[in-house]
Parts: structure tokens; sequence; C-alpha cells
């Protein structure tokens, strides 16, 4: 019982925080703007995850002895992170319009969008999962 209470300790931790981070954003635009509080967030990360790239690459877990191509590596990785910039563009922005709270419910529906995008590609979404997106959005609500 006390690992499950540690596990279960550890995602209210996570839950808090990540709900926090909605307050600490909407603080974080009082002097500057949506876009400039997005440039300098995505400046820091960039900063922070700039010496990956002298990392040795792992190797492929197919067999194959051969690496990785670093190219192919960095085109995805640009390319999630534009992904990523204009949704955290798009999140400041909305963050600027309406409160706090009203921000972290709207980015919370993701629970719900998933497996609905999922249905969409021809995945099967378990009843289960509806059951547990439900009443993480009622959560969200609460």
């Amino acid at each position: 019982m006390p690992g499950r209470l540690k596990a279960e300790g550890l995602l209210l931790s996570a839950a808090i925080i990540w709900g926090g981070g909605f307050i600490a954003q909407k603080v974080g635009m009082d002097d500057i703007g949506p876009w400039a509080y997005t440039g300098a967030r995505y400046g820091i990360a960039l900063l922070a995850m700039l010496p990956l790239l002298w990392l040795p690459l792992p190797r492929r877990s197919s067999g194959s002895s051969k690496p990785r191509s670093t190219a192919a590596l960095i085109i995805g990785g640009v390319l999630a992170g534009i992904s990523i910039a204009v949704g955290g563009i798009l999140q400041q922005v909305g963050i600027e319009r309406t409160s706090a709270g009203n921000a972290g419910f709207i980015t919370g529906l993701y629970v719900i969008l998933v497996p609905l995008l999922g249905l969409f590609v021809g995945y099967v979404v378990r009843i289960t999962v509806w059951s547990g997106a439900l009443v993480a959005i009622f959560g969200l609500y609460l």
C-alpha cells in the first residue's frame, strides 16, 4: 500500500504543478506579451537541449549496427519543435484573453480529443478509455 500511496501522491503533485503552470503563465505575461513570453520560454528550452546534439546516437534496436541519421533526427526535431511552438503561441494568446482556469480546462480537453482523433484513424477506443476521459474532464471542471 505505501507504494500505491506514493504513486498517487506523485500524480497529485504532477496535476498541481501542471495546473499551477497556467497561473504562472498568466502572471508572467503581465509585463510582456504572448510572443515575447513564448520566445523566451522556448529560447531557454533550446539552450538547455542544445548540448544533447553532441551525445552519441544510440544504435537501432532492430539489430542493425548502422546508427540513425543525424540529419533525420534534426529534421524531425525541428518539425516537432515548430508544432509545439505554434501550439504554445496559441495557448499563450488564449491565456492572455481568458482566465488561467479556463485556459487549463480548454487545454485539458485533449483528454477527450485524443480518443476522438484515434477513431478517425481507425483506432478502437475501449470503454475504459472513454470512462477515464469523462472522469478526467469532470475533474478538470471542478
